[in-house]
């Protein structure tokens, strides 16, 4: 079992206010950080903070904060895997196959999609594609037999609308993270 699925295993246990607080501690990390460091933008640092960070209990702000680094990244990957910008159809295909069967999978493959496509850091990206799959997913009884249409039309109800309505507009936005890494 590889990094990457070992950190993905434990991040499905999560609930979904802890994945974004992760998400929002994994972000403030990375902007406090004078450079970029592997010991800060790595699996395993993750996987120390996720092992060393409580179950929980995390404060209202740092839940909100994360949940709107969520909504920025989860309206870019909704466009990279469901419009036609991504132009890699068989990585899509793949994903798209992979969410219907394993999540575990899907939210392998999407991290990937994240970490090259739209350039976030590694635990940034696994946190994220987790919870994309966890939320938009959950309560989805019918995903086996989904097409790549009706995943897509699941996913576009958990973005934000004026985020997806024009989707020639670019899939790059300059985030804290990239401004404490250019600086």
């Amino acid at each position: 079992m590889s990094k990457l699925d070992e950190v993905i295993e434990k991040l499905m246990e999560l609930d979904e206010d802890s994945l974004k607080a992760l998400l929002a501690i994994q972000e403030q990390q990375i902007a406090n950080a004078t450079s970029r460091s592997v010991s800060v933008d790595s699996l395993d640092n993750l996987e120390r903070t996720l092992i060393a960070q409580p179950r929980g209990g995390y404060d209202r702000e740092t839940i909100n904060a994360g949940d709107r680094y969520l909504q920025n990244f989860n309206d870019q990957a909704y466009k990279l895997m469901c419009s036609d910008l991504f132009n890699d159809q068989d990585f899509k295909l793949k994903f798209l196959n992979a969410s219907k069967e394993n999540s575990n999978q899907a939210a392998a493959l999407l991290t990937q999609a994240l970490t090259n496509y739209l350039k976030l850091g590694d635990p940034i990206a696994v946190i994220t594609a987790v919870a994309i799959v966890k939320i938009v997913f959950s309560g989805v009884s019918t995903i086996a037999s989904a097409t790549s249409t009706t995943i897509c039309d699941i996913w576009k109800s958990k973005v934000n609308e004026p985020e997806i309505s024009n989707p020639q507009t670019s899939t790059t936005k300059t985030t804290p993270v990239d401004k404490a890494i250019e600086a």
